[in-house]
């Protein structure tokens, strides 16, 4: 016996009880004795694997302790046909087990050749019937995606559904805060086991142990430590979820068939995002900083202090990011990671050191923010945005626009020469398969220049937002504006990232020069416009 969700869904008369029933009287009928029942409810029948029950049933089988089958109707027994059929007309003949399906009216052991026939046809169209229910359930849950409702039956952690409209999310008093302190922690530079730590000290319920308790199975807290033990895994997912942000995102995992329930995570640019659904726990600036933070890996160092510029500081020449050592004895110090590691490994370096101590890049980062954090509260404010806004502009929308020149240039030239192609091709100057070649090459090219050109036309369009940007530096730094020391909190909010340079020479030499750029997010690099 079997009973799937879609089943349910589509109100067949055919629940558990119900086939008991008819089974139960069927078996009088056919004199089958020694009764024993497998149900799976509320599984799918296209999927064996995932079905205890039947497995179970065919283990049975295999040990030849099954004489017959007796089911409803053959999709009770399954909604793959390769694999009804395997069974059906290979194994259980084999193991000379009767099989009766009720509503197909087929019997093994009293059928005929156009049985076996109506039989593989009617399997067929169980199969097409769960291919058919599958895509209409992923349509509805499309559309559902494109209006912004959220899927689902419980909420997410932090909100409940509105007592006037179950699909519409508003904010849990009871959970709110825990959320926002978990983002806050996040942004802070605490990971996730601390935070996961931190929230069970604190004994705060997990979702799972809130969901059991606002229902109906929940079991006391002295008989349950577990409740308020958080893992990292579900922080992750929580600070992960735009539904934070007051948005609902939909799209982001899917499986690979009907019959394959892999669950496969798409692409971000795949989501079906609707922004400003329901009212948000975070600003849109603190989970984008969490974001940022999850891209990050933390670890201690050897000494177990914990490196406050883990993920910012990137090789100019590699594109890797560094890492720090801190050996008894030794000043800490950074180097790139692609250098260290071909170090370890007693290979060619396949990059140079860059290093750079801890407290050379700490004075230079410090020194930044509070030269920018000056400029930006003091009277020539207006003065220095201007010079920022006219810098930035010039070289970010200059270069891509001479670019875009370019490439508009060779586009209008593969035009002129595909043309020519056909015509020589027409007057029979070059053959087709050189023809076809040619054409191909050629629009190959064109669909490349088509994809940079729409990148440089992004570039030229972001230029003119730059002015956004900076305002919101400046909204930024108003809070750091006598700092003295920092934090990881504020370089999450500040700093985009810092790249360092090979130095001239070694820390021995006393002309030792090092050149170091420190990005702040929405600007970029400061020091070419805080040296005017």
């Amino acid at each position: 016996m079997r009973l799937s969700r879609e089943d349910e869904r589509t109100g067949e008369s055919c629940s558990i009880e119900t086939q008991r029933i008819i089974l139960r009287q069927a078996a009088k009928d056919y004199n089958l004795t020694n009764i024993v029942e497998y149900v799976d409810d509320g599984i799918t029948g296209v999927l064996f694997e995932n079905r205890e029950n039947l497995l179970r049933l065919l283990s049975d089988v295999e040990a030849g302790n099954v004489s017959a089958v007796l089911v409803k109707d053959a999709s009770r027994f399954g909604r793959n046909n390769a694999l009804v059929s395997y069974y059906v007309q290979e194994i259980f003949p084999k193991r000379d087990v009767r099989f009766i399906a009720l509503g197909d009216h087929y019997d093994s052991h009293n059928k005929t050749q156009a049985d076996d026939m109506m039989f593989g046809f009617k399997s067929l169209i169980n199969e097409a019937y769960a291919a058919d229910i599958s895509q209409k359930i992923r349509a509805a849950l499309h559309a559902r995606a494109l209006k912004g409702e959220h899927k689902g039956g419980r909420a997410p952690y932090g909100y409940i559904f509105d007592s006037h409209d179950g699909k519409k999310l508003v904010v849990d008093p009871e959970t709110a805060d825990t959320v926002r302190q978990i983002f806050a922690w996040t942004v802070e530079g605490i990971g996730q086991m601390q935070i996961a730590v931190r929230l069970r000290d604190m004994q705060v319920l997990n979702p799972s142990a809130l969901s059991e308790r606002r229902g109906n199975g929940w079991v006391q807290k002295n008989k349950r430590p577990g409740v308020f033990k958080w893992n990292q895994v579900t922080i992750r997912s929580m600070l992960a979820n735009p539904v934070y942000a007051g948005h609902i995102a939909r799209n982001r995992n899917t499986t690979p068939s009907y019959k394959d329930k892999r669950i496969i995570a798409l692409p971000e640019d795949e989501w079906i995002v609707t922004h400003n659904v329901h009212e948000a726990l975070v600003s849109q600036e603190i989970f984008d900083l969490a974001q940022k933070a999850l891209r990050i890996k933390r670890r201690p160092d050897r000494e177990g202090e914990k490196n406050l510029f883990q993920g910012f500081l990137i090789c100019p020449d590699c594109g890797k990011r560094f890492s720090i050592g801190n050996r008894e004895g030794r000043v800490p110090a950074f180097r790139c990671n692609t250098y260290r590691s071909s170090m370890n490994k007693g290979v060619n370096r396949d990059c140079t050191s860059h290093s750079i101590q801890y407290q050379d890049v700490y004075n230079i980062v410090l020194a930044e923010i509070q030269c920018a954090a000056v400029l930006f509260q003091n009277s020539s404010a207006p003065a220095f945005e201007e010079a920022f806004l006219d810098r930035h502009k010039t070289e970010k929308a200059a270069n891509a626009e001479k670019s875009l020149a370019k490439l508009n240039n060779r586009a209008t030239e593969l035009q002129r020469i595909i043309k020519r192609v056909v015509e020589q091709n027409a007057l029979g100057v070059i053959d087709n398969d050189t023809f076809a070649d040619l054409i191909a090459e050629y629009q190959a090219e064109q669909k490349d220049i088509k994809a940079r050109s729409s990148q440089l036309e992004n570039a030229i369009s972001e230029a003119a937002d730059d002015a956004v940007g900076i305002k919101k530096l400046a909204a930024t730094l108003t809070k750091y504006t006598n700092v003295t020391e920092l934090t990881r909190e504020m370089l999450m909010e500040l700093i985009e990232k810092v790249v360092v340079h090979q130095a001239t020479a070694s820390y021995k030499c006393k002309n030792r020069e090092q050149k170091v750029d420190v990005y702040f997010r929405f600007a970029g690099v400061l020091n070419g416009v805080m040296d005017r």
